[in-house]
């Protein structure tokens, strides 16, 4: 009984919706209760930005995979929850050696790769699709644990650039010292 209570709360929150957006005639009462189709009947793509339709995402995805699943690691079948769209710091650093761990397929890595040889500009894919990546491709017991994971990875890419960025500097500081007097016009040993 729930559960139809659910479904009729959910229709009315899809016609109110609708009805909202432009005046017209009321919204057809779905003739199935698969929401899928409901979705489609109502645009479901202009839902996507409302704070209401989260509410409705959790539950949907509780019916359909059952209380305490997560739906993580089921490839495309996976729906990547709310809270974890954005931007992925971890996989844009470490790209392909991040895409291991979090079991990317090999053939993907190797393509990762290659990518990267021609098209330096990959990472930036990885900072965009990072999350859903990682949500698809491996099994989460909770967001948290996802989100942990992936602040982790965070942390350790960034200190991994900013000593890349240290011994840069170190080794251009040391050449400019060495190169110095030769460029000044003076011998390499002069001044020993």
């Amino acid at each position: 009984m729930k559960e139809n209570d659910e479904i009729a709360r959910f229709e009315r929150f899809v016609a109110e919706r609708q009805d909202a957006r432009e005046p017209r005639e009321p919204h057809p009462r779905a003739e199935t209760k698969r929401f899928d189709e409901i979705l489609d009947k109502a645009g479901a793509s202009e839902l996507q930005n409302d704070p209401e339709w989260a509410k409705f995402q959790s539950f949907l995805r509780e019916q359909t995979r059952g209380a305490g699943e997560n739906g993580s690691g089921r490839g495309a079948e996976s729906i990547l929850p709310h809270e974890l769209r954005g931007l992925n710091w971890g996989a844009a650093i470490w790209s392909v050696i991040w895409g291991g761990a979090m079991k990317v397929p090999a053939g993907t890595l190797l393509a990762w790769f290659l990518l990267l040889m021609v098209i330096p500009i990959f990472p930036l894919y990885l900072l965009f699709k990072g999350n859903e990546i990682a949500w698809r491709n491996r099994k989460w017991s909770s967001i948290e644990e996802f989100l942990e994971s992936q602040r982790k990875w965070t942390i350790s890419g960034l200190v991994a650039v900013g000593l890349i960025i240290l011994i840069l500097v170190s080794i251009g500081m040391m050449i400019g010292h060495l190169l110095g007097p030769v460029l000044r016009g003076g011998g390499l040993f002069q001044g020993i």
